[in-house]
């Protein structure tokens, strides 16, 4: 199994713990991440906000540079999950906006054509690693810890562009802990936006 990895800008910085256990996870799980070398950031919230034409282009060059290497793209980062989505959506499903960053990427000698999927690591891990060879793989249950999942927004919403599961009745996070032999813990707050 191999995936265009786009850690983006989090995971190689302030939460570079989250790109190390990525990066162990996926060795042990074998699966093969081909870094996406000199992908930009997502250009989060804001960029789309002031110039949603660059925030468009920036996400296609990574979209372009996946499917150039013929791989799907793997991520960490629920921002950029939810950002990669929505213009790899909008990419397919309006021929003049794709048109016109179909001619921004080719002053840099890149085309896309919307070959490529977005998977969030989460879930790679519950739809192509599949329950048993994770189950198969640990070696340490963490059967004495109770774990509260938090899903936050953008891995879960909108439904239209990202569509793994139910926004308001999310479970992949505690499918996993289960995996891991813990028990989820429910609460209120799990699929609230964190700002």
């Amino acid at each position: 199994m191999r995936f265009a990895y786009y850690p983006g800008c989090s995971p190689q910085s302030t939460t570079a713990e989250l790109d190390h256990v990525t990066r162990k996870l996926a060795e042990a799980l074998e699966i093969e991440l081909v870094e996406l070398k000199g992908a930009s950031c997502c250009g989060t919230v804001e960029l789309r906000l002031r110039n949603p034409d660059l925030f468009r282009a920036l996400n296609a060059r990574t979209l372009a540079m996946a499917e150039k290497l013929g791989l799907d793209i793997l991520t960490v980062c629920d921002t950029c999950q939810l950002n990669l989505s929505e213009v790899n959506k909008e990419l397919r499903e309006d021929q003049e906006i794709s048109l016109r960053t179909n001619e921004v990427l080719s002053t840099i000698n890149l085309r896309y054509t919307g070959t490529v999927e977005v998977k969030h690591f989460l879930w790679v891990l519950l739809e192509d690693v599949g329950t048993q060879k994770l189950r198969e793989r640990i070696t340490k249950p963490l059967s004495s810890l109770k774990i509260a999942p938090f899903y936050g927004c953008h891995i879960l919403r909108p439904k239209e562009v990202l569509g793994f599961e139910d926004p308001d009745k999310p479970t992949s996070l505690e499918r996993l802990i289960r995996i891991c032999g813990s028990d989820p813990v429910d609460y209120r707050g799990k699929t609230k936006c964190c700002g």
